[in-house]
């Protein structure tokens, strides 16, 4: 009121890039410097500084120098923001402009008041507001029954005359009815400490003078909004009387008439929709303020966005423009002598709303072209980070606009199209960056400061807009707390982001019941060990497309209380639960450290408190007890497999053990597994996604004090635990060895392999606990093999045939002496099959020896490959770096086949880090020579080079394919460094190699070149190779489907200045393997079988892609007997916002269809998150 009333809103507009993940295998260097690069966020904090923020958050006028006002608590929480993220973001400050303004005095008026007790409902109920809207006789009864029994006096028809003189049904009647019937509020008379006066609400009020208390009476009143009141200015009121001065009847109790004077309303008045104020109001004196009743309409720019360096001048920029003068009053009013408040030392608050005017500023400042004080600011886009740079904005308001861009007033409704215009607007902002246009999403988050229900509903509609909606509602703070709550999880929402690292989990061919995707992601967070990691579960609807999301096992696991968790951990050989009753060396500590071991045990199990000291404080990651689920893919055990026969066996036993193994999500059996950076191995029913038990491999349990911590942020950094691959398989082992013909069912088991992958490195990056003194690897750990350190704690199997129950362990890996020196890092999947073995069926796992951070040439370890006994672990056979001096590292996983058809593996293909193809042979069926099998023994085995790169050494760390054409086996591998992928190397390259068994190792010249004609037509030749472009390598394993050989690459940015570090860009290759006619249009081997013929590839734009994953359609669904649908997933972003690419998308076109063949539809899915896309 005016003398003036205002409300306003802070905005923090943040600039925040994302980066999009790599593929397995990358070290910090390559995996975490994707989240954890050069480019800082540019976050742009728009603090609201209008006259309303003088308020409380109820609305009550208390100086902005008050500690108790929305503004001291906006830059008290700013301060702690800025001396947070000034270091990790680039941070500038914006208000809105301000027009000349004057100091004043502030009191608070309290509207409509009334002093008769009749007026008076604490708490009233929805039939008051009906009542006094309508006049209807049933909501005046439901009023008053239920007003009645807060305040016997009160009348439900004691409304006020300024009120009942707006027409029942008009626009104006129902706002204020809503605005202040019936009063709410009480306070006892300063002028009569007997008596009360009752109110609704109570707004600023602003004058030249300090007036203290008055009362204020409008005898001649008139209830027209267009009409500005005369009041009668009073210093006292007595008694309960409502009539006004001037003699009886009229005499109300007023005395020492003072003067009369016209209001008008100010910035909250005008926001909320108050053009009255009432026959009555009173008015108590608050302090100093400072005052306008205008605006230009449009942002002042008060320290522009920078980095914060040593000096650390930007963060005291900030700081001190942000100085409140809490509780001095003197401070915050006479510091400032500048004739233009927008340039006051710090920021006062005065002036009106103007919402839309200050979105535009915020636009043009992002768009390069604000200009202010006869200078033109530029983007604080970073030209370097234009490609990755993200943008949001934070807008922190006390209420609704009410001004336009020009400064012309308006009412909430008027002004809010506007500003819907602008929120849409930075959501495809284009913004011209070295010559080149970028269009950017910039979201809206909103935040609301003690709102009504009405300005919550407009903020709501915003929200919506802006994409930042939370279950179509705003963000909402009634205090400081909530405030600094609202504001912290944004921080974190926009700095954190969503991830995928691992393949979307969807079986290769699919059942009605089981018609589902399983994605895993996750959310990186500087400063923070502990990357909350998200698992879920999507339908697969009839026709092909994603459906709902059924569950997220994170949250489920939130809800999930501590005590009732299956955890456990392996000492001494034995499984044993995972409670504060293990003793503390086991966790590395001194055993009279039982302290800091409960603190471990707690935040692992996800305890709400955590012992610290003498006290308990809160665990700062609770209720989340999921942890990211990185390299590892997550991986479903089912029944066994409808496919899988054994016509060997007379007793059909694996029949029977189908038969009693059945395991689907309705019979809860079915479990979903997935290795995560909390130090656990988790196991999720796939009904609902309750954790049924988590595994924490013993070698992590010291490392374990690494993710533990009882603040944030912390000085921890992000490490990487459960880690590695999983792999799993029924497999068969008999006591005794012997050829499976009489097979019992009990012999038949449900083997889950996993390796730990990075999860095995020490704070140095060095493999700290990959090899123990103890044969259960519970203690004594050191990085190399030494003996006695002689055990290695690499790769662990568990027998998880009984789904419903904790699996019992099986083994870790057990290397002998002369093997164990060739094992690295276990970065290798287990594929698992069997073998014969001088006429015995034996069940194995291959593996490749690893990987060793450092020059391959200089170390053993990982130089090797290895075939595991699937019953104990032992590794049954090798061929290692001491066999032959030409094999590397090898940290990729084999590719096993059996070529002659009979059921056991006869040969395996992988590739080493200096470009070599290692062939495997393993007792192939010999047509020539009936006792083969049984004369063939491990002294049988070979070992050769099948494709010698020579010089040139590009690095294999993906599985080959192999696919068969009419007569020969063919193998498909692309080159590229997984390691380090946006280092710069030679040019890699792209292998189709025919084996036919050469005496000698193929080399480059036994290939054809197709790099520019893009055909394979030279018969002479062993197969083909591309050449990619500059550094484009490939990162992900090749796949083979109808006669198509498809590989992701990636293509790091050119420029290695630019900060946006990892975000190169994805394509998908699609080749004819043989030849193919799709729809009628014939494909040469070797040629592009996109949408244009011969097209190269396809641009998947920001990110390093996964491999494809093929699934086809339920064949037990509606369409029975019809040809399955096909799935292309390529996984390089994450959960939220992916991107689905179907037979409609553009190049699309011919791909799918050849993926279709006869079935009535193809979809090509690509997993990207969308915020990474700045284009």
């Amino acid at each position: 009121m005016n003398r003036k009333l205002a409300l306003k809103g802070l905005f923090l507009g943040a600039f925040l890039f994302f980066l999009l993940p790599g593929a397995h295998g990358e070290t910090p260097t390559g995996d975490e410097g994707l989240f954890s690069g050069a480019v800082k966020a540019n976050v742009l904090i728009i603090l609201d500084n209008s006259n309303s923020m003088d308020e409380d958050f109820l609305g009550n006028a208390v100086g902005s120098w008050n500690r108790d006002s929305k503004a001291a608590a906006g830059k008290e929480v700013l301060n702690n923001l800025v001396n947070t993220y000034a270091g990790p973001m680039r941070l500038g400050l914006m208000t809105y402009r301000m027009p000349a303004a004057e100091k004043v005095y502030i009191g608070n008026a309290y509207y409509f008041v009334s002093y008769d007790p009749r007026s008076y409902c604490p708490t009233p109920v929805d039939y008051c507001g009906e009542y006094c809207r309508t006049g209807d006789p049933v909501a005046r009864g439901g009023c008053e029954t239920a007003c009645r029994a807060q305040n016997s006096l009160f009348d439900a028809s004691y409304i006020d005359d300024s009120i009942s003189g707006f027409a029942v049904g008009s626009a104006e009647r129902n706002r204020y009815c809503a605005l202040v019937y019936p009063k709410t509020n009480r306070m006892i008379n300063p002028a009569d400490p007997n008596s009360f006066f009752y109110y609704r609400q109570a707004l600023p009020f602003y004058s030249p003078t300090d007036e203290g208390t008055h009362f204020d009476a409008s005898p001649s009143y008139l209830a027209d909004d267009n009409f500005p009141d005369a009041y009668e200015v009073y210093r006292g009121k007595t008694g309960s009387s409502d009539g006004m001065p001037g003699g009886d009847p009229k005499n109300g109790g007023y005395s020492g008439f003072w003067k009369t004077t016209p209001y008008y309303p100010t910035d909250s008045d005008i926001a909320l929709g108050y053009r009255e104020f009432g026959r009555r109001v009173a008015v108590t004196p608050v302090g100093r303020s400072w005052y306008a009743n205008t605006s230009p309409g449009g942002g002042y720019l008060q320290v522009p966005v920078d980095d914060n360096l040593s000096d650390n001048k930007q963060r005291d920029k900030l700081l001190a423009k942000l100085q409140a003068y809490e509780d001095d009053p003197d401070g915050y009013m006479d510091t400032c002598a500048e004739s233009d408040p927008n340039q006051c030392p710090y920021i006062i608050n005065a002036g009106l709303t103007p919402t839309a005017g200050t979105l535009q500023a915020g636009i043009s400042y992002f768009q390069g072209g604000l200009q202010q004080e006869g200078r033109t600011f530029p983007t604080p886009i970073q030209a370097n980070a234009a490609d990755c740079q993200k943008s949001f904005i934070v807008y922190v308001t006390d209420g609704l606009p009410s001004v336009g861009e020009n400064g012309v007033q308006g009412t909430a409704d008027s002004l809010m199209p506007a500003v819907l215009d602008k929120i849409q607007a930075l959501r495809s902002l284009p913004v011209t960056i070295g010559g080149k246009t970028y269009t950017y999403d910039l979201r809206t988050y909103i935040v609301g400061l003690g709102l009504s229900s009405e300005a919550k509903t407009r903020l709501d509609t915003m929200a919506v807009a802006a994409g930042t909606e939370v279950d179509g509602h705003a963000y909402y703070a009634d205090n400081f707390e909530q405030l600094q709550g609202a504001l912290s999880r944004i921080f974190s929402d926009i700095q954190s982001g969503v991830y995928s690292f691992s393949l979307p989990s969807v079986t290769s061919v699919r059942f009605q019941d089981e018609n589902c995707l399983y994605a895993a992601s996750f959310e990186p967070e500087g400063g923070e060990p502990f990357w909350k990691g998200q698992l879920r579960k999507i339908q697969i609807e009839i026709d092909g497309s994603l459906g709902n999301e059924v569950w997220e096992a994170g949250l489920v696991l939130e809800g999930t209380s501590h005590e009732s968790r299956n955890m456990q951990t392996l000492i001494g050989g034995g499984l044993r639960d995972f409670t504060e009753s293990i003793d503390p060396v086991y966790f590395g500590l001194a055993a009279s450290k039982t302290q800091e071991r409960d603190q471990i045990v707690g935040y692992i199990r996800g305890k709400t408190t955590l012992p610290s000291g003498s006290n308990q404080v809160p665990n700062p990651d609770s209720p989340r007890k999921l942890g990211d689920i990185f390299h590892s893919n997550p991986l479903t055990i089912g029944s066994p497999s409808l496919f899988f026969n054994d016509p060997r066996d007379q007793n059909r036993a694996f029949q029977e053990f189908r038969i009693n193994h059945q395991r689907t999500s309705s019979n809860g059996k079915r479990i979903i597994i997935a290795g995560a950076n909390d130090g656990q191995l988790h196991a999720f029913e796939t009904g609902g996604g309750t954790e049924r038990w988590s595994f924490i491999p013993p070698n992590l349990l010291p490392k374990l004090n690494e993710l533990v911590h009882v603040s944030h942020p912390t000085t921890k950094k992000h490490r990487y635990y459960v880690d590695g691959p999983l792999s799993a398989a029924d497999v068969w082992w008999a006591v005794t060895d012997n050829d499976g013909t009489q097979k019992q069912e009990s012999e038949w088991k449900t083997l889950l392999v996993f390796g730990l992958g990075m999860g095995v490195r020490g704070p140095g990056e060095e493999p700290d606990y990959l090899w123990s003194k103890n044969p259960f690897c519970d203690g004594d750990f050191k990085d190399k093999y030494n003996p006695p350190y002689a055990n290695y704690c690499g790769y662990y199997a568990l027998d998880v045939t009984q789904t419903g129950q904790f699996p019992q362990f099986q083994w870790v890996l057990k290397p002998g002496e002369d093997d164990a020196p060739y094992l690295g890092e276990p970065w290798s999947k287990m594929v698992m099959g069997r073998v014969r073995v001088n006429g015995n069926e034996k069940w194995v796992g291959f593996i490749g020896g690893g990987y060793t951070l450092g020059t391959p040439k200089k170390a053993e370890e990982g130089r090797g490959f290895f075939v595991v006994d699937l019953k104990d672990g032992n590794v049954l056979w090798s061929f290692t770096g001491k066999n032959s001096g030409a094999m590397s590292f090898i940290p990729g996983t084999p590719a096993i086949v059996d070529k002659d058809n009979d059921g056991f593996i006869d040969t395996a293909y992988v590739g080493d880090l200096a470009g070599n193809l290692w062939k495997f042979t393993f007792c192939p069926d010999d047509p020539l020579e009936a006792e083969s099998p049984q004369k063939c023994g491990l002294a049988d085995w070979e070992a050769s080079i099948l494709y010698h790169s020579q010089d040139e050494e590009l690095p294999v760390f993906t599985t080959p394919a192999v696919a068969k054409d009419y007569n020969s086996f063919w193998v498909f591998w692309g080159t590229g460094d997984k390691a380090y992928p946006n280092m710069d190397g030679p040019q890699n390259k792209f292998f189709a190699l025919r084996d036919e068994n050469p005496a000698a190792p193929y080399t480059l010249g036994d290939l054809q070149n197709i790099t520019l004609a893009g055909v394979f037509d030279d018969s002479s030749k062993k197969g083909w190779y591309l050449s990619l472009d500059g550094q484009e390598r490939v990162l992900s394993e090749a796949a083979v489907f109808k006669g198509i050989v498809f590989f992701t690459t990636y293509t790091p940015p050119s420029n290695q200045e630019n900060l946006c570090g990892a975000t190169g860009r994805g394509a998908l290759y699609g080749r004819a393997m043989l030849p193919l006619s799709i729809g009628g249009t014939p494909f040469s081997p070797g040629q592009g079988v996109f949408s244009v013929a011969g097209q190269r590839k396809i641009d998947l734009g920001v990110g390093i892609p996964s491999m494809t994953v093929v699934s086809q359609k339920p064949i037990d669904s509606s369409q029975k007997g019809g040809s399955p649908d096909v799935y292309l997933a390529i996984s390089g972003g994450a959960g939220w916002g992916t991107e689905i690419k179907t037979s409609a998308s553009p190049g699309m076109a011919t791909l799918a269809a050849a993926l279709a063949g006869s079935s009535p539809s193809s979809h090509i899915i690509h997993w990207r998150d969308r915020r990474v896309q700045p284009y």
